[in-house]
Parts: C-alpha cells; sequence; structure tokens
C-alpha cells in the first residue's frame, strides 16, 4: 500500500508539473492574438509567426520524450488541439482522482487501482477514438483531392498553385491538412517534398501515402500527375466499394463480438444482486481475486483478437 501511495503521490506532482507547464506554453501562443489586435501590419506579422511556430512544434513532436511526443502526433492525428502536456495533466488528475474516489467510496483499494488505470488510459482512448474517425473521414475526402488537383493543374497551375487554390476550397479536415502543408511551404520555407510529408504526418495511412508519393514523384521526375490521379481515383473507389462490402459481411461479427464480452460482465452484475453470497468468493479470497482478473484478461484478450480479425477500416 505505501508503494502505491508513492506512485499516485508522483502521478499528483507530475500532473501539477505538466499543467503548469502547458498554461505557460498557452498563454506564449496567446501572444500573437494580444499583438495582432494592435494594427493590421502587425496582425499579419503576429499570424505568420504563430504559423510559424506551429510548423516547428509538430516538427519537433517526433524528438519529444515519452508519452508527450505520441500524445502530440495522435491528438493531430484526431484533430484535438491541445498541448500532450496538458492531455497528460488531465489523465493523471483522473487517475489520482478516481483511486482516492474508488477507495474512500469502497475501502478497497484494488478497486480504486482500477478506476485509476480507467482515468488514465480514458484520454488517450478517446484521442484513438477521434483519431479513427478522423482517418475515416480523411478517406472519404481523398477522392475529391485528387480531382481538384488534376482539374487545377490540367487548367495550367504548378503542383504548389493546385495546392493553394485546393486548400482555399477543401472543407476539413482533409482541407486542414492541405492547409498545413500550404503554411509549412508558403510560410515556414520548407522545400515542397518535405512539405508533402506534413499529410503523412497527420494522417498515416495506405491511401495517402499513394498521394504523397505521387506526388514526390512529379516533382523529381516531373511526371504526368493529372493522369497518375486519375488512375489514383480509380484505385480509391475500388478500395473503398472493397471496404463497404467487408464491413458488411462482418457486421454481424462485430455485433456477436460485443455481446460476447458484455455477457460475462453483465451476468456477474445480475448474481450480484439477486444472490451476493455466490459473487462473494470471487471478490472476498485471493483465490477469487486471481480468477477475476484472469478472466478479465482473457476476454479483452479474445476481444482484441477477434477485432483485429474483423479490421477492415484503415484507422478502424
Amino acid at each position: 500500500m505505501d508503494v502505491l501511495a508513492e506512485v499516485f503521490a508522483a502521478l499528483a506532482v507530475m500532473a501539477v508539473f505538466a499543467g503548469l507547464s502547458a498554461a505557460r506554453a498557452a498563454r506564449s501562443r496567446r501572444m500573437p492574438d494580444e499583438l495582432a489586435r494592435l494594427s493590421g501590419s502587425a496582425a499579419r506579422r503576429a499570424a505568420e509567426e504563430r504559423e510559424i511556430e506551429e510548423a516547428a512544434r509538430e516538427r519537433r513532436a517526433g524528438r519529444l520524450p515519452f508519452p508527450f511526443g505520441w500524445l502530440e502526433r495522435r491528438a493531430r492525428q484526431s484533430g484535438v488541439r491541445a498541448d500532450p502536456r496538458t492531455i497528460f495533466a488531465l489523465a493523471a488528475g483522473a487517475a489520482v482522482g478516481l483511486f482516492l474516489t474508488g477507495w474512500s467510496v469502497t475501502g478497497i483499494w484494488w478497486l480504486g487501482a482500477l478506476a485509476a488505470a480507467g482515468g488514465l488510459a480514458a484520454p488517450a482512448a478517446w484521442i484513438n477514438h477521434l483519431a479513427g474517425r478522423r482517418a475515416q473521414q480523411v478517406v472519404a475526402q481523398l477522392e475529391e483531392l485528387c480531382r481538384q488537383l488534376g482539374q487545377a493543374m490540367r487548367a495550367g497551375m504548378t503542383l504548389q498553385l493546385a495546392l493553394e487554390d485546393v486548400a482555399r476550397e477543401m472543407p476539413a479536415p482533409l482541407g486542414d491538412d492541405i492547409r498545413q502543408v500550404v503554411r509549412s511551404f508558403r510560410v515556414a520555407g520548407m522545400p515542397l517534398r518535405e512539405a508533402i510529408g506534413e499529410l503523412d504526418r497527420a494522417a498515416p495511412l495506405p491511401e495517402m501515402a499513394l498521394l504523397t508519393s505521387a506526388m514526390r514523384i512529379h516533382i523529381e521526375t516531373g511526371a504526368n500527375l493529372p493522369d497518375i490521379l486519375d488512375g489514383l481515383i480509380r484505385t480509391l473507389h475500388e478500395r473503398r466499394e472493397m471496404r463497404s462490402v467487408a464491413r458488411a459481411a462482418t457486421a454481424q461479427g462485430r455485433l456477436e463480438m460485443n455481446i460476447l464480452l458484455g455477457m460475462p460482465f453483465f451476468l456477474l452484475l445480475v448474481f450480484r444482486l439477486i444472490a451476493p453470497g455466490y459473487v462473494r468468493p470471487l471478490f472476498g479470497t485471493p483465490a477469487g481475486l486471481l480468477v477475476f482478473f484472469a478472466g478479465s484478461a482473457w476476454e479483452l484478450a479474445g476481444w482484441w483478437f477477434m477485432r483485429a480479425l474483423m479490421r477492415v477500416d484503415p484507422a478502424a
């Protein structure tokens, strides 16, 4: 118990320091907004400085220590504009609060520890969920992006001008990624070949890798990008149709998987309500706790394995 208390005390201290650091970073990011209210030229300069700072911060994300680098990448891929230190502070604070609440309410320390583990993992799980949903939206917009780029380049625009033109019209979330690419080569001064890599970092998907590879081939060799994009549109359409068929074929399996996952815990709750004596040894003895945790671990492992077998979406 002393070791457990020290762990949660350390989490609380880390949450405080991470929160203070995030607040300081947020204050520094608000400075350009305050300067922008002074004059029109100051507003333009402040906006450009902020865009350069954001581009540099995103390039440094891969060099941040774990878990901040991972949180930064996943937050960007999910569309959440939050500092990783803020996310970690929320997770650590939730873990400490849920541990103290669960322990004080139930009087059982391991229930408090379970609640704390859930609180610690909840922000990351939510960000992963948002990243998966955003990835599906990006895949759905890729065909339209390829079509608009091809039309703009056939009208005589270069790839750089075509990206700027598409950035003004493309809605979120893919439009946000294109605008980040434009900011990278227009404001931050990155070469176009490197700026295109922002798309891969924002949406690490096989379909996006095909598009960025086609752009790099055009930049390096001068290949006919509109014709390549026409073939890519056909490929994306075929992949979307195959994915729809696969999801329809696995819909029943996913439903059965969720039912099988929740059934043991539902029955445990029912027996706890109608016959508490049958359930008491499960939580009141070391052997019962071992069986409970081992069974829960096997349940989660089976759910993960079945989910991997029926995975048909790029970010499911």
